[in-house]
Order: C-alpha cells, then sequence, then structure tokens
C-alpha cells in the first residue's frame, strides 16, 4: 500500500509538472499542496520518493508562466514553501541514521 501511494503522488505530481508548462492554474495548486507531502513522504522515510516529489514539484513552480518569479515577493514565497520538503527530507534522514 506504501509503494501505491508514493507511486500515486509521484504520478500526481507529474501530471502537475506537465499542466503547469501551460497556464493551468490548478496544477500550479497541485504543486503547491504536493510540497508539504513531500516533506511528509521524507519525514516517513522514504527519502528517495521525497526527493524525486520535491524535484518535480519545484520544477513545476519554476516553469509555470502563471508565477512571476522575476518580483521578490513571490520569489521568497516559493523559497519559504521548500523549506518544509527539505525540512522533512532532513528529520527523515535522521530517524533513519
Amino acid at each position: 500500500m506504501k509503494r501505491f501511494a508514493l507511486a500515486l503522488a509521484i504520478m500526481i505530481s507529474a501530471i502537475s509538472l506537465i499542466l503547469a508548462a501551460a497556464p493551468f492554474t490548478p496544477a500550479v495548486l497541485c504543486a503547491f499542496i504536493m510540497l508539504p507531502v513531500a516533506g511528509i513522504v521524507g519525514y516517513c522515510g522514504a527519502i528517495q520518493a521525497a526527493l524525486v516529489l520535491t524535484l518535480i514539484n519545484s520544477l513545476s513552480l519554476i516553469i509555470s508562466p502563471g508565477i512571476n518569479i522575476g518580483k521578490t515577493d513571490t520569489l521568497l514565497f516559493v523559497v519559504s514553501i521548500m523549506v518544509i520538503p527539505f525540512t522533512g527530507i532532513i528529520l527523515g534522514l535522521r530517524k533513519i541514521i
């Protein structure tokens, strides 16, 4: 069941990545929602899956034309959201080691 949930999360993120290339706002919202999911997955111990989820979702946020990263406020918001998955990954690493 755990493998199925991880595969489903990665598939949802990949679809979000494809749809975020067009200005499709729900795909960007899905990417924002999947970032904390990546942190939870990392905290549970699936470090590789969490890193893949973080990579896919950060790429979908960067390539989306709906997000103007040229503005400082938007860039700081995206960077502050990225703290959540990386914190989960680091805490998950501490639990494994």
